[in-house]
């Protein structure tokens, strides 16, 4: 695969694993060994290294760290992601699927995702086409899990 400035070129140093950080505080220290400052992590409406080492802890990322052409040390966080159209057989044929236009959290703020199902894969889960099925079901149970129509909206942590 071509990789992306500014890895063109790079070396793959380490797949850094859940036992190489077995805390949050652990995690902190690697990134910051690879030049990463996490000290504004968490504010406003950003993520945690908690929330990184989370998902690390849960199979759904992982770690690299990378060796640039300038010699520097480049951590980078790795997920791989399912993306699917869901359609029945019929509608295929017509070239319709279901489309996931926004999202509504919990405390009422909505964004935009104007994009096709998409799942985390965890590393374990791969190679993917021995868990697709597998995948793709818990895709559709975990997004589609409540369909609402449009008009739909939570506010103050209430369904309106």
């Amino acid at each position: 695969p071509v990789l992306p400035e500014p890895l063109a070129g790079a070396s793959l140093a380490q797949a850094a694993t859940i036992a190489d950080f077995p805390d949050a505080s652990a995690l902190t220290r690697w990134l910051l060994k690879g030049g990463i400052q996490t000290d504004l992590w968490g504010l406003k409406n950003t993520k945690d290294v908690g929330s990184l080492w989370k998902e690390i802890r849960l199979d759904e990322c992982g770690m690299e760290l990378w060796k640039r052409l300038d010699g520097n040390m480049q951590p980078v966080r790795v997920v791989h992601v399912l993306r699917a159209k869901v359609c029945t057989q019929q509608s295929f044929q017509r070239g319709i699927f279901l489309f996931n236009t926004w999202q509504q959290y919990a405390d009422g703020r909505k964004r935009m995702r104007n994009g096709l199902l998409s799942e985390k894969v965890g590393f374990s889960e791969m190679p993917i086409q021995a868990n697709l099925h597998e995948i793709c079901r818990r895709a559709v149970a975990e997004e589609l899990q409540q369909l609402a129509p449009s008009s739909f909206r939570v506010v103050d942590g209430v369904a309106e």
